[in-house]
């Protein structure tokens, strides 16, 4: 009987520690929740105008362990700008990604990102969290002529980099159809702003056929301003034209210089 006894009892202690156990897990399940929210990378970049930042913005959301938490929403506001999702989930990590593309103003613009508790408006500890970007420009000085609108590099750039450049921002690089607008270019663009090289990049080249030069539209220039003796295609490799302090053109290989950009309005 004592055998018998013992057993039954040590059975019941073991079903007891068992249902203490899950008591417990489903417990400290019940209890876990999201409390506070953190940035983990992607503040305060530097980038372009119109261009989403090199690294993502990455949050975590963690419970009061400080484990992350999943399944939590996590909503994002810019000033200007967008970003690839207005809404998030937090991953089973916690972690919530979005990417950030800046709006056209020069400057430090702002993203804002809020996440509540389960009740929906109860804002988790750290939250909102305000990210700050600064945007730039690679162009400056915006001068208009007749109908179009130009500007100038900042930076040095090659000819088929400015040519890149100049589509991402809307426009081609200049192709100039007067004397007048020649003589805008050359007063507007060659000094102060070009002290270096005293060179500027414009829209024409004949890389696609050699001999043949052709605007960036496909067109063969009607007005043209060549330096005496040019072009010349020394050693062979002078595809791109650029212009000089004193507005005229000569062929060159592809060197880097500033580029002037023309949009149509």
């Amino acid at each position: 009987m004592n055998k018998v006894y013992m057993s039954i009892r040590i059975i019941g202690i073991i079903i007891g520690l068992l249902f203490i156990s899950c008591t417990k897990d489903n417990e400290k399940d019940k209890t876990l929740e999201a409390i506070s929210i953190e940035l983990i990378s992607g503040g305060s970049q530097i980038g372009n105008i119109e261009t989403a930042l090199d690294n993502p913005v990455i949050i975590l959301v963690k419970d009061q362990n400080r484990n992350g938490f999943q399944g939590i929403n996590v909503n994002y506001n810019v000033t200007e700008g967008s970003v690839s999702s207005e809404t998030t989930i937090t991953d089973e990590n916690g972690n919530a990604i979005v990417i950030w593309t800046l709006g056209a103003t020069e400057g430090e613009q702002t993203l804002t990102i809020t996440a509540y508790e389960s009740d929906g408006t109860t804002e988790l500890n750290g939250s909102p969290i305000v990210v700050t970007a600064t945007a730039n420009d690679e162009l400056s000085n915006y001068q208009s002529f007749g109908s179009h609108t130009y500007a100038i590099t900042k930076d040095y750039y090659s000819w088929n980099e400015a040519k890149q450049l100049a589509e991402k921002k809307g426009g081609y690089l200049v192709v100039i159809e007067s004397q007048e607008e020649n003589d805008f270019i050359q007063n507007t663009y060659r000094t102060p702003l070009n002290t270096e090289g005293n060179i500027l990049w414009i829209g024409l080249s004949d890389q696609q056929e050699e001999g043949i030069f052709r605007w960036i539209n496909g067109e063969i220039p009607v007005y043209t301003n060549w330096e005496e003796g040019e072009p010349n295609n020394t050693d062979g490799i002078q595809d791109y034209v650029h212009m000089y302090a004193n507005g005229k053109w000569d062929d060159v290989d592809d060197i880097t210089c500033l580029a002037i950009i023309e949009f149509e309005d």
